[in-house]
């Protein structure tokens, strides 16, 4: 009886400090530890929540003898010793964690005390600072319209100045050789000057900028004149003409001449450093005077002279030297000089193209007066600033539907009429350029062909001079 009773007050005590260590770990972890409708436990197992001490005790005296109760009682109270043992060693080891995670939750809180302070501080400055531009905007907002007044009178002056420098800017240029230059600072200008021509101050500083312009052409037309000039510097020149305003078809014709006369230079040369006599009489009093022609102090060679010369000169083993040397003269001066004609002729179409813009933008801004004087104005001003549409790649058509498209009203039939003629005046300039330009192919093949047949007669003539 004593055993027994004490193998019941071992169970209750050891269901009571189970209740107690998942209570104690509960509180640590945040375990709720609740019965749930879901899943009956039942009262029978001692590790459930629903344990019943009395109900147990009674089916364990019912059930078990004296020996097994003694035995049962020595298992559970080790099991109870071991538990407690456990759940020492897990408080000491979580104990340092738990004061750490304690100390950084306080850490936390004080940080974030300390963040709300500061946040608060600056609200308040945000808060002043956008007052004090709210202020400032609207003691300044008066002056802003004056401010951005002033800023465009500073611009208008700037350009002014520089329109007022412009001569001497130009005599500065002309003086350094910076033609360039020179070129660059009369085209940005000009085009202000024309459009107040009616001020007396801007009608002075154009007449002014225009002859010394016109000194500068004067400099610029020397290369393409000068047989010894360089073929960059003419084509230079050339360009710099069109900027101006040259005349495109004149300028680009003398071009191509200079370069026609020094490509006849280049191929006479070469036969003449091949071992020939450089041109027949009759084709080139310049190289007959350099070979002994009129003119000339020495006596004129004769065939078999200039093949023993040739003969000194020539490879024995490639007679046709002459032919290599015609080939990569001709081939490189040609090339140089198409590569040229199709800058100044692109050149000279968007000098066109631009000038035709400006009239256009200008009759746009003079529009909305009465139809018929502005028709006539349109027609008198496509003649008066006629300069460089000598050139151009647009039709008339498209010039003429231009100001539909952009919403402009529709021109007269008389200015319809105006631009079609002068379309049709560009169209034919060009196809006039491009006429010379196949000319001047022509006569270089024919030179150049000329050429080979004579050096090819001096290689045989080497030839039957060696065999001699």
């Amino acid at each position: 009886g004593g055993s027994a009773e004490r193998l019941g007050q071992g169970a209750r005590a050891m269901a009571s400090d189970d209740s107690w260590m998942l209570e104690l770990l509960a509180s640590h972890y945040g375990t709720q530890l609740t019965e749930t409708t879901e899943v009956a436990e039942a009262k029978n197992d001692i590790d459930s929540g629903t344990f019943d001490a009395d109900a147990y005790t009674r089916d364990l005296l019912a059930d078990k003898t004296l020996p097994d109760l003694i035995a049962y009682q020595e298992t559970l109270a080790k099991k109870a010793r071991s538990l407690d043992s456990s759940m020492q060693n897990l408080v000491y080891e979580n104990y340092n964690k738990f004061i750490r995670a304690t100390e950084t939750i306080r850490e936390m809180r004080d940080s974030v005390g300390e963040l709300e302070a500061e946040m608060t501080t600056l609200r308040a400055a945000i808060d002043k600072t956008g007052a004090t531009s709210a202020k400032l905007t609207g003691s300044l907002s008066s002056n802003r319209s004056k401010i951005e007044q002033l800023a465009g009178v500073r611009g208008l002056i700037g350009k002014l100045e520089f329109l007022f420098q412009l001569p001497a800017r130009l005599r500065s240029c002309l003086e350094l050789g910076a033609h360039q230059q020179a070129v660059k600072f009369y085209r940005a200008a000009s085009r202000v000057l024309r459009a107040h021509s009616g001020v007396a101050s801007f009608a002075a500083i154009a007449t002014e900028a225009d002859g010394i312009a016109e000194q500068l052409r004067e400099r610029l037309r020397a290369p393409l004149q000068d047989g010894s000039s360089r073929a960059a510097d003419v084509a230079e020149s050339a360009r710099l003409l069109l900027l101006l305003g040259e005349d495109a078809r004149p300028l680009i014709t003398s071009f191509l001449r200079w370069h026609e006369r020094r490509l006849r230079a280049a191929l006479h040369g070469a036969v003449a450093a091949a071992g020939a006599d450089g041109a027949d009489e009759d084709e080139s009093s310049a190289a007959s005077g350099a070979r002994g022609g009129a003119g000339s102090r020495e006596p004129p060679l004769s065939v078999e002279a200039a093949a023993s010369a040739a003969a000194r000169r020539l490879p024995v083993g490639d007679p046709f030297a002459a032919v290599t040397l015609l080939n990569r003269s001709f081939t490189d001066a040609f090339v140089r000089t198409a590569k040229a004609f199709g800058s100044l002729r692109t050149i000279a179409e968007r000098e066109a193209d631009e000038d035709r813009a400006a009239r256009h933008r200008r009759r746009r801004r003079r529009r909305g007066g009465a139809r018929a004087d502005e028709d006539d104005d349109d027609g008198d001003e496509d003649e008066d600033d006629g300069d460089g549409d000598g050139s151009g790649g647009s039709t008339g058509d498209d010039e003429s539907t231009s100001s539909e498209r952009e919403g402009a009203p529709a021109l007269s039939a008389d200015a319809r009429a105006t631009r079609a003629a002068r379309a049709a005046a560009r169209r034919e300039d060009m196809q006039a350029l491009s006429g010379e330009f196949e000319t001047f192919a022509a006569e270089c093949f024919a030179v150049y062909f000329s050429a080979v047949k004579r050096a090819v007669g001096r290689a045989d003539a080497v030839r039957a001079l060696l065999r001699r």
